[in-house]
């Protein structure tokens, strides 16, 4: 707003300021009726207009004007007789016909005037509602950035809140009740050791029932809630998890864990959230063998940062799968609703790099 009205008041303050017009001068000797004071009088002022602004003096026909402004110096410092004052006159009036014909006349600077401020105030009304409709605009925009912040949000919350209950139901019913069949199914064991058959049938049991544990804490693992234990741990077990449920190679590095353990449940769950997405998609997409989750403090400028590396065979950003495309969008957003921002590097057969900053 503020540099809108600038540019008016720049405009305003660029209206021409006109020195005496020589038709006031003019019209001064014609009312004195040519007596010997008018015309010092007359002479004195034409030299006053042309020492206030030469600029006045570029006249339409430029050698006329310069002969007849002479004539006029030239009789104005000699006694006149009738026929000089008569002369005089005519050069007098035949300068205010090339002075009239090549500059705005005081009759009509004031019309001049009032339609250059008119125009002004035109320009003026329209840049205030541009300047007005540029900042309700703004204004709007960010009002909605804020409300769909605030949904994505509770989204996140009410998403939270679900897994949390799912994941305790799961805890207490289906994982428990795995772990006693395991338990009661290891008790038999003494009574099938003499019967091969048997024996071959009880370890088949043993086998699915380890699966089945595994199976169920990997479940367990993408309900759990990342706020609810310390941090460290959690990302711990979860790559623990992932490189059980991928075969991948996940090295996890934390530096300084107490900087992250304090961080608010927010952010823990979304950069828990972020690290599970990025690994799967390297497991899924990137064909690769090797997956580095690095979580390091920069001391200087407290900012954290998270880097997520594997050596996949990488893909063009210009053209990306619908799949791998949105799960990329979810890091984005997740990144945006902990105040940072998240930064993909990939090229075929280089990897990718997940890097996002808080």
């Amino acid at each position: 707003m503020k540099k809108y009205l600038a540019l008016v008041f720049i405009l305003i303050s660029s209206l021409p300021f006109f020195a005496k017009d020589f038709s006031e001068i003019y019209t001064d000797f014609y009312k004195a009726g040519f007596s010997e004071t008018a015309r010092i009088e007359f002479y004195k002022n034409l030299l006053d207009l042309k020492s206030q602004d030469d600029t006045l003096f570029v006249l339409k026909d430029n050698q006329k004007a310069e002969f007849t402004f002479l004539k006029i110096e030239e009789l104005s410092s000699l006694p006149m007789n009738e026929d000089d004052i008569k002369t005089f006159q005519f050069y007098a009036y035949e300068f205010f016909q090339l002075y009239s014909s090549s500059h705005i006349t005081g009759e009509n600077l004031l019309i001049y005037t009032v339609t250059g401020f008119c125009v002004l105030f035109v320009i003026m009304i329209f840049l205030l509602r541009y300047a007005v409709n540029k900042e309700e605009k703004y204004r709007r925009l960010k009002n909605l950035s804020e409300v769909t912040k605030a949904v994505e949000e509770a989204t996140i919350q009410i998403q939270n809140s679900e897994r949390s209950a799912l994941y305790q139901t799961l805890h207490d019913t289906v994982s428990q009740n795995t772990k006693a069949e395991q338990i009661f199914t290891e008790k038999l064991e003494p009574f099938i050791a003499s019967d091969e058959q048997a024996r071959e049938l009880y370890d088949s049991i043993k086998k699915i029932q380890s699966e089945n544990l595994t199976l169920v804490r990997n479940i367990l693992n993408t309900y759990s809630v990342a706020s609810q234990k310390d941090f460290c741990q959690n990302i711990t077990e979860l790559c623990t998890t992932l490189k059980e449920s991928t075969k991948l190679d996940i090295k996890l590095l934390i530096q300084n864990p107490q900087a992250f353990s304090t961080a608010d449940a927010k952010i823990k769950d979304n950069i828990y959230n972020i690290i599970k997405e990025a690994v799967n998609n390297s497991f899924r997409h990137a064909q690769c063998e090797s997956v580095s989750v690095i979580l390091r403090l920069d001391s200087k400028t407290a900012r954290k940062t998270l880097l997520i590396i594997d050596d996949g065979k990488g893909f063009d950003q210009k053209i990306v799968d619908k799949t791998l495309h949105h799960g990329l969008e979810i890091m984005k957003k997740r990144a945006e609703l902990i105040g940072g921002t998240c930064t993909i590097k990939s090229e075929i057969d280089s990897g990718t790099e997940i890097s996002v900053e808080w």
